[in-house]
């Protein structure tokens, strides 16, 4: 039970990493090759943890991110414009300043992690089986 363990544990990390490492690329991707445009706001969701904006641009609907402090201020408005950076292959915008680059230091850190994890294997079999050292010092 505890290899199961284990390897889900192993499994969800490394599946954290190469999503991290996918939507990092696609940022990256759409601020250095997206090109600048003019979307329609179509709904505003102000929620503290994960304000948004539901966009319309090409046909296609999209949503933004925003600060929940712009979102209370009233900055966006439903049926006006607003100007975004997107990138129709990748189906993804993002505000002309924002920073992409974010994402590396997370994808470093799950890297790192993974890295421990698997130098730590041993031990953490041991921990989860129940046999691990329970003496402390």
């Amino acid at each position: 039970m505890a290899k199961f363990f284990y390897y889900l544990l192993f499994f969800i990390t490394s599946l954290g990493l190469v999503l991290g490492v996918r939507d990092t690329y696609v940022d990256i991707a759409v601020k250095k090759r997206g090109e600048i445009i003019r979307a329609k706001i179509e709904k505003v969701n102000c929620h503290p943890r994960n304000g948004n904006l539901d966009l319309t641009y090409l046909n296609q609907s999209h949503f933004i991110l925003i600060a929940y402090a712009d979102c209370l201020k009233g900055k966006y408005r439903i049926g006006d414009s607003i100007t975004v950076r997107a990138l129709p292959e990748y189906r993804r915008t993002q505000l002309p300043n924002a920073n992409t680059y974010g994402g590396i230091f997370a994808v470093i850190f799950i890297a790192i992690l993974l890295f421990l994890w698997i130098l730590a294997r041993k031990e953490i079999m041991q921990y989860l089986s129940g046999k691990g050292n329970s003496k402390s010092g």
